[in-house]
């Protein structure tokens, strides 16, 4: 039995075995069977079809190597890559200023340095 608040969700999916990539937009009908257990499934044009974050397979290569993410995330995350970076503008260099000196742990045989020879 479906219940209101059933939702759309569009994933964009992209194959790193070709370089294909996609959309697909999903009716997602949340069901609850006769001993009261709520699932959801994910749809397409009514047909019933696998959730698609499991496992899903390229159409054009059939490959496995698709990564699947929500169309607003993947559009987020592109938007951040490609925003113009703003950095604070400075009025002069500050020269980088070396700190202490380092000292390099060398392992320790138990000997003196008179006795290593």
């Amino acid at each position: 039995m479906a219940e209101p608040g059933d939702l759309r969700q569009t994933y964009a999916f992209s194959c790193t075995g070709c370089g294909h990539a996609w959309k697909q937009t999903y009716d997602i009908v949340i069901v609850t069977d006769s001993a009261g257990q709520r699932s959801q499934e994910y749809r397409i044009e009514g047909r019933r079809v696998r959730s698609p974050l499991t496992s899903p397979i390229c159409p054009h290569c059939e490959r496995r190597h698709v990564h699947a993410v929500p169309v607003g995330l993947a559009e987020r995350a592109l938007e951040a890559e490609t925003a113009p970076q703003s950095r604070p503008e400075r009025d002069e260099h500050t020269p980088h200023i070396p700190h202490g000196p380092h000292f390099h742990l060398r392992r320790h045989s138990g000997r003196t340095r008179s006795e290593d020879g």
